[in-house]
């Protein structure tokens, strides 16, 4: 079944704002929309015609990661970014750790079985750094038994995740998103997109008129397809 011959359609986040927020709507277009589009077609790997043994299971984890920073960036505005934003202007970096807990923090769906928001931004931003620094091998040298990360994911059909996981505000797994135990928590990649839905739209919803100022003067790059 094609995306465009679905109901309920697929998510397309740009579709959250109104023409009011011109520069949010376009930003998202431009910068979100494709890459929602990129998420749905992994979790629908693996496909047996392509390769049985692929899954994606880290590029789906790195790729939702990355956008999550990026929210947190862009469309993380309330009264604790614009202090992290004080101490950026004061200190000449970007806090991005910072940033990204205290987004996730603020707009984390808190529905059982979930752990607190707190709790799930430590974890996240762990498999974040592992995953950008050193290929999801990371060791925290102050354990005293290495940690054990699992990226959980199976293959889900374009209903399952539309219905399940972009629509659906009800949480979609009979277990916790990030589901710890001792030094070993599994990461189910599913729930994470769940849940990455339900913080764009809660952080859109949020902030819209400040969002809108803090973008409305960006160049955005043009991202399209070109045939070598």
């Amino acid at each position: 079944m094609a995306a465009n011959e679905m109901f309920p359609a697929p998510v397309v986040p740009s579709e959250y704002v109104g023409i009011r927020h011109a520069a949010l709507k376009e930003f998202l277009r431009r910068q979100i929309d494709m890459q929602i589009a990129d998420l749905r077609v992994l979790f629908r790997l693996p496909v047996e015609e392509l390769d049985p043994n692929v899954g994606g299971n880290l590029t789906a984890a790195a790729m939702m990661l990355n956008v999550i920073s990026g929210c947190s960036v862009w469309f993380f505005q309330t009264e604790q970014a614009a202090k992290i934003q004080a101490r950026e202007a004061a200190d000449g970096r970007r806090l991005s750790g910072e940033r990204f807990v205290g987004f996730i923090k603020e707009y984390w769906p808190q529905i059982p079985p979930e752990p607190s928001p707190e709790n799930v931004a430590k974890r996240l931003y762990e498999v974040r750094n592992s995953l950008f620094h050193d290929l999801g091998a990371y060791d925290d040298p102050k354990q005293k038994h290495p940690r054990i990360v699992k990226l959980a994911k199976h293959r889900l059909s374009l209903e399952d995740i539309v219905r399940g996981f972009e629509r659906n505000a009800a949480h979609p797994l009979t277990v916790p998103v990030i589901e710890e135990h001792e030094v070993t928590y599994i990461v189910h990649l599913a729930g994470v997109y769940w849940a990455l839905h339900r913080m764009l739209k809660a952080a859109l919803t949020d902030r819209p008129d400040e969002i809108e100022r803090a973008i409305e003067a960006l160049d955005l790059p043009e991202v399209e397809q070109i045939s070598d």
